[in-house]
């Protein structure tokens, strides 16, 4: 978030070689432009990073059915060890 407010913050200083090539609606179309397409590739990672946490959900689950399995199989384990007294 940091790089958007420097650029729009850039968009209002003074700088010689732009003003000399662009106008000054120009130079704003053009960091609106930048601005737009980082939004874009911010969009892109957002639903990259809900698709992995919806994989990790999956996971998470996983791993608790795989850990009330194993209390389960202790509960077996402590059953058979009184049963022949080891």
């Amino acid at each position: 978030m940091k790089n958007y407010i420097v650029k729009v913050a850039n968009l209002f200083s003074y700088n010689h070689i732009d003003m000399k090539k662009m106008n000054f609606e120009d130079t704003i179309l053009a960091a609106l432009s930048d601005i737009k397409k980082d939004i874009s590739e911010m969009k892109a990672d957002i639903s990259d990073m809900k698709i992995d946490i919806s994989e990790l959900k999956i996971r998470v689950n996983n791993l608790e059915n795989d850990v009330s399995s194993l209390k389960e199989m202790q509960k077996d384990v402590n059953i058979f060890k009184k049963f022949h007294n080891l």
